[in-house]
């Protein structure tokens, strides 16, 4: 125990005489169990200890791990300059552990921003604090109109349980670093954010070792499990897009060509944190007993997320499933 909760083992006291802390333990066991004296000051001080221990205990062990914040945005995407100041708040808080993992969506009416709060070490409310006041300066600014606070429930059965999602956030956090510096750019300066994913796709996939046609049946994955495929007609200029996004990835080396020019530090950012993560998301929770998600079906869900925070029009996503289909 830490020298702030350390007990004096003669501090309890029943009556006139004082009772040591463990022995006192032992026989509040024996008595609830129905085994003990059933002493009334015994019986007194269990029912002082329970209403205000479980109390405390329950406020140390079930309070929020995540705040949410709801952003609801002029538009559908929000300006550059919310994306800044998202990306340099995560970065901040992040770097001083004020916060453990950050991620954000794109969902109506807007985005949907989270941060795991310090689990132990920090001071929770304080980030929470600095979070509002940083919405609070959002609306002001008018990079969005209104905001709330909610409640996030990880999707845990989706990735494997807890184990697996400890490593999905940690790669969201990178994955939302990324594009927060990607939309935070002026429009004339963004490159293709489809050619952009891919890049870090492809990343992700070497780190969780999905190599050669294994890969096929992360894409076959997406189009069944994630329902990314074109109902109806295609659109125009389909074909001609199809073909393009396939080539691009299918021929070596071709997809670096393009855009290793472009000298983007984020995603290589995102590539040097799956060659962190990935390994250990292997170790801890694929090769583990317990495992009941692959890493090629959880690879196929964290792209669905990786695909809102790239802004990818449903199309070009099922273009791209489609295309690396083939």
């Amino acid at each position: 125990m830490s020298a702030q909760h350390t007990f004096d083992p003669s501090a309890l006291r029943l009556g006139p005489h004082a009772e040591p802390l463990p022995r006192f333990l032992r026989r509040a066991a024996d008595e609830l169990e129905g085994h003990g004296t059933h002493d009334p000051r015994l019986v007194a001080a269990i029912e002082a200890l329970l209403a205000g221990g479980l109390d405390a205990v329950h406020e140390r062990t079930d309070r929020p791990q995540w705040a949410e914040y709801r952003l609801h945005l002029p538009a559908a995407m929000g300006q550059p300059e919310l994306y800044a100041a998202l990306g340099h708040l995560a970065r901040q808080l992040l770097s001083t552990e004020r916060a453990e993992d950050f991620f954000f969506m794109h969902k109506e009416p807007g985005m949907r921003v989270r941060f795991r709060l310090p689990a132990s070490g920090g001071n929770p409310q304080e980030t929470v604090g600095v979070l509002d006041a940083a919405m609070a300066e959002w609306r002001h600014r008018g990079l969005a109109e209104a905001w709330s606070r909610a409640v996030y429930e990880p999707e845990q059965h989706l990735f494997g349980g807890p184990v697996s999602m400890a490593s999905v956030h940690r790669l969201f956090t990178a994955d939302s670093l990324a594009w927060a510096e990607h939309w935070a750019r002026r429009p004339e300066d963004r490159k293709p954010a489809w050619a952009v994913s891919l890049v870090m796709i492809e990343a992700l996939l070497d780190e969780l070792r999905i190599v050669g046609w294994e890969d096929r049946d992360v894409w076959d994955r997406l189009r069944r499990q994630a329902g990314r495929s074109m109902a109806g007609e295609e659109p125009e200029g389909w074909g001609e897009t199809v073909t393009k996004i396939h080539r691009v990835w299918s021929e070596p080396g071709r997809l670096a060509s393009i855009t290793r020019p472009w000298n983007l530090p984020y995603p290589e950012a995102f590539a040097r944190a799956a060659r962190t993560e990935c390994p250990r998301w292997l170790a801890e929770y694929f090769a583990s007993p317990e495992a009941y998600v692959g890493p090629r079906e959880a690879a196929a869900f964290f792209i669905v997320y990786h695909w809102n925070r790239a802004a990818l029009p449903f199309s070009r996503q099922c273009a791209i499933v489609e295309a690396l289909l083939r």
